[in-house]
């Protein structure tokens, strides 16, 4: 039997992120004071790059969507929306359940005929509000199964 579920952006993710980028624009403040115009324009050129890494990849955060299909045995597939392809994965770790995050250990298997050279290993953090509650329970109950067989 095969579970479908449609992962978005958490806001946890966005918090961490903004605080994160928080802290590297803050880190600012602690540049030695100096009357120079180029020292100061290296400064300024800095905190711009710095703000726009962060717009450009909270913007990409909001636009994050993935499908997951899960199996009962822990097998499955992982889609990004409006994509056409997707890869099929094992679990080859017990996933870490939580009442905040689900922790996934995924060996995604290759394109070119199997070979175990040739695959990724990835790790899928699922946070609480990524899902409706119902959703979240349900993946809870079939990773803590799978964990057990």
């Amino acid at each position: 039997m095969h579970y479908s579920f449609s992962l978005k952006s958490s806001r946890i993710q966005q918090g961490f992120l903004f605080g994160f980028g928080c802290l590297c624009f803050t880190s600012l403040w602690f540049w030695p004071s100096i009357d120079n115009v180029i020292y100061l324009g290296i400064r300024v050129l800095t905190g711009l790059i710095i703000l726009s890494v962060f717009a450009y990849q909270g913007y990409r955060l909001t636009q994050w969507r993935w499908d997951i299909r899960l199996d009962s045995a822990g097998a499955g597939e992982l889609r990004q929306c409006l994509a056409l392809e997707s890869q099929s994965f094992i679990q080859d770790k017990p996933a870490i359940v939580t009442p905040v995050m689900c922790v996934l250990f995924l060996t995604l298997s290759s394109e070119q005929g199997k070979d175990k050279a040739s695959s990724q290993k990835r790790l899928l953090a699922v946070f609480v509000d990524m899902l409706n509650d119902t959703d979240y329970r349900h993946l809870c109950r079939i990773l803590s199964s799978s964990a057990i067989r």
